[in-house]
């Protein structure tokens, strides 16, 4: 018996591997939500840490109106209903 190979497209190669990195780039955005809830409890070092690997979103948001209040927006939805103003 031949051994059945399976292949894929290159195409389709390039298309699971733009929605990987969708994906990816989807959730580092979305997970700033919990970060900012729960970031306060965190330690100085860790919350320089967290300063650090959010900072592409900061610079975002002070380069691009829109994309600062979306991000406003969402990070207004994680916090507590005393905190909103």
């Amino acid at each position: 018996m031949a051994k059945e190979e399976n292949r894929t497209s290159p195409g389709t190669l390039g298309l699971e591997l733009a929605g990987i990195l969708f994906a990816l780039l989807l959730g580092y955005v979305l997970s700033a939500g919990p970060v900012a809830h729960w970031g306060p409890l965190a330690s100085r070092r860790s919350q320089s840490c967290l300063e650090s690997l959010y900072y592409p979103l900061a610079w975002a948001c002070e380069h691009s109106r829109t994309f600062g209040n979306v991000t406003k927006w969402y990070l207004d939805l994680w916090s507590p209903p005393n905190d909103k103003k």
